[in-house]
């Protein structure tokens, strides 16, 4: 069975981006240790605004032989790092990095397992083999977007900075469809009144633009 090392079990919930990047070629006698949910000797941390990953690992006592392994998200001041587990346990590197004003969060690098998401809720998913194709209309097998790859990592929700995750649809078509229409996307700052009242350039855009009739209907 596949396993790949977590990103974050901090306050991501979407970062496909930083999971593919510290994704491993570890074995599994190497990774992972029985007993424990997480990689012995690596540790997650988001530095404080303007603080260094430098001056962090220099205040380090000399026997945890902490070394930066990587940056995993700019942005977002990510950072692997890993220390000597056989002369400091996670437990007390955990304790000692809150204790440092460079550190906003520091977490384990725990271990997930490979898992497939389907959605339950949509009657006509079966049917869209754009999503996931099995051949189910005769056609060829994966030519899809493997969207379940993408639901594997988040379904909505909210980014680490509290925006709402929001999927724009660049088509015609029917927002009111049964799949769509209880998870549609309402702009909070505008009302059907004829005003441009967010201040977007785009008047009454309460669920998007139509670009072709230049007005919010669909």
């Amino acid at each position: 069975m596949k396993l790949l090392i977590t990103t974050l079990l901090l306050c991501f919930t979407t970062l496909e981006s930083v999971n593919a990047q510290i994704s491993n070629s570890f074995t599994e006698k190497e990774a992972f240790v029985e007993g424990k949910n997480y990689i012995e000797g690596d540790m997650l941390i988001q530095l404080a605004p303007n603080a260094s990953i430098r001056s962090l690992i220099e205040k380090a006592p000399a026997n945890f032989e902490v070394k930066i392994n990587r940056l995993l998200s700019q942005p977002m001041k990510v950072w692997l790092i890993n220390f000597n587990y056989n002369n400091v346990s996670n437990h007390v590197l955990l304790n000692w990095l809150y204790e440092q004003d460079e550190v906003a969060i520091a977490q384990n690098n725990h271990k997930i397992k490979m898992r497939s998401t389907l959605p339950s809720d949509g009657t006509e998913f079966s049917t869209q083999w754009h999503h996931n194709n099995t051949g189910q209309t005769g056609g060829t097998t994966d030519a899809d977007i493997d969207s379940d790859l993408a639901w594997d990592i988040t379904t909505g929700g909210q980014t680490a900075t509290n925006d709402d995750i929001v999927v724009c649809l660049i088509e015609s078509g029917n927002l009111d469809h049964n799949d769509i229409i209880d998870n549609k996307w309402i702009n909070p700052n505008e009302i059907a009144n004829g005003i441009d009242d967010d201040g977007n350039g785009y008047i009454d855009d309460i669920s998007g633009w139509n670009p072709v009739a230049n007005n919010g209907t669909y």
